[in-house]
């Protein structure tokens, strides 16, 4: 999410589909890794986050949802995927622009956004990654 300068830390909720709260956490930082193999997520298919700003009721993210990919739906990306990470190589920028734009393309947003992330840590002073990103999250809304 976007920094706030006037906001020292955000409270991040992770609740499961019906609502029950799992996990609640305040960071200082402007993301948070979910961490799926938590016991308290482990076997859910389905969880909703949300962010807040501590001590502004008016900064709150409201309600995302975060489905989780079956078994069966990951075998169905699997080979191509393994076939892509084979001829990619080493880790790289471009690298990571490439398997950003399969995931993508095959709707796995935070996994393509990610990518996108890394690209840009790989490369901090390479406008491009940081171009492709911003074309990214507007064509799938997900802000500036």
């Amino acid at each position: 999410w976007e920094e706030n300068d006037e906001i020292k830390n955000y409270n991040v909720s992770i609740k499961n589909m019906f609502d029950e709260v799992a996990i609640e956490e305040v960071t200082s930082k402007n993301w948070f890794e979910i961490d799926f193999t938590n016991d308290k997520l482990v076997g859910e298919t389905l969880i909703i986050f949300s962010v807040s700003g501590d001590g502004d009721t008016n900064l709150n993210s409201g309600d995302y949802g975060l489905k989780r990919l079956s078994p069966e739906d990951a075998k169905k990306f699997e080979p191509e995927l393994k076939s892509l990470q084979e001829n990619l190589g080493e880790e790289s920028s471009l690298n990571m622009v490439i398997l950003a734009e399969f995931y993508e393309q095959n709707n796995l947003i935070v996994d393509a956004q990610t990518n996108y992330v890394t690209a840009i840590q790989l490369s901090p002073t390479v406008d491009y990654y940081k171009e492709v990103y911003e074309e990214f999250k507007m064509r799938n809304n997900l802000g500036k």
